[in-house]
């Protein structure tokens, strides 16, 4: 989403992302903000969040000393914590989503207004706006922020763009970022930055020889492989499968023969891509199924 909101704009109407830091967002959000959101959009869960969040919570350090109570936030390890957030930011994240439209229809000095987005994933909110906007969106976003209570890490707050900005009211990047786990930007920086996280996730591979085969290989599984192919199914650089099939893929490969028995593998060569990159090959298509047999007629019967 992040990179379809940047990518959607032109020469002529650029876009900017406006990252969004929360300071603390799980034990700081108001449980009367969520309650209203439960309410609103899944009435079957008050029952629930009232019976666990209706009364303060003690703060108790490792040794058991009492430290204060708590008032706000969900249970740290509740299953539906992550829900309870969310329904509590939904009004939050629809009243900054219609703040943002009217800025940018105003602004706008055609009938034909510029694309502009807000979306989010639990604490990680994002606003995508024409970079001439966004100080003015910023100044928006603080704002409502600070109505519904809602505590802003403003060092860690970032623009997006690769338009100046003057004066940006956050830090202004200009090359890119790593937006939930995937580097989005502009020239060079997604494949500088994928080529960067993959090699640093081979560091670790020769550690894996000196353990049991059967624990290393469920860490491969789980500790390596899982955020790699949700890079590679991101990814839109030129040269990405090169560089996922070729150069990542092989290398786990050779790991994993080694720690099921044969020689360890030689240090991995680095990463090169070819001058000329061929065309990425059309997506794949499966034939038609094969119509069904003819059913034969029905047998005549005489009596």
């Amino acid at each position: 989403m992040a990179r379809l909101t940047l990518r959607s704009g032109n020469e002529r109407t650029p876009m900017a992302l406006i990252c969004i830091d929360q300071s603390n967002a799980f034990n700081t959000c108001r449980r009367d903000h969520i309650l209203e959101g439960l309410k609103e959009g899944l009435p079957g869960l008050c029952r629930f969040f009232t019976l666990f969040h209706s009364f303060s919570s003690e703060l108790r350090s490792g040794t058991g000393e009492l430290l204060g109570y708590s008032h706000t936030g969900v249970h740290q390890g509740d299953p539906l914590g992550g829900t309870y957030h969310n329904m509590g930011f939904q009004p939050t994240l629809v009243e900054l989503d219609e703040r943002i439209r009217t800025l940018v229809k105003h602004a706008s000095p055609t009938d034909r207004e510029p694309p502009c987005a807000v979306f989010a994933i639990h604490d990680d909110s994002y606003v995508a706006l024409p970079p001439r906007l966004a100080n003015e969106g910023v100044r928006i976003i603080n704002a409502l922020f600070e109505e519904r209570g809602i505590q802003l890490n403003v060092s860690k707050c970032k623009i997006i763009s690769d338009q100046d900005i003057p004066n940006a009211a956050y830090t202004l990047v200009r090359d890119g970022q790593v937006v939930l786990g995937t580097p989005i930007g502009f020239g060079e920086y997604e494949k500088d930055t994928t080529i960067a996280s993959l090699n640093k996730k081979l560091e670790p591979l020769p550690a894996l020889l000196t353990i049991n085969p059967h624990v290393a290989t469920r860490l491969m599984e789980r500790c390596v492989n899982q955020r790699v192919q949700y890079m590679s199914r991101t990814a839109e650089f030129e040269g990405s499968r090169i560089i996922f099939r070729d150069h990542f893929d092989v290398h786990i490969d050779r790991f994993l023969a080694a720690i099921l028995g044969e020689n360890p593998p030689p240090d991995p060569p680095p990463l090169s891509l070819p001058p000329s990159l061929p065309p990425n090959p059309p997506p794949l298509s499966l034939p038609p199924p094969p119509s069904p047999p003819a059913s034969p007629p029905a047998p005549h019967r005489t009596r």
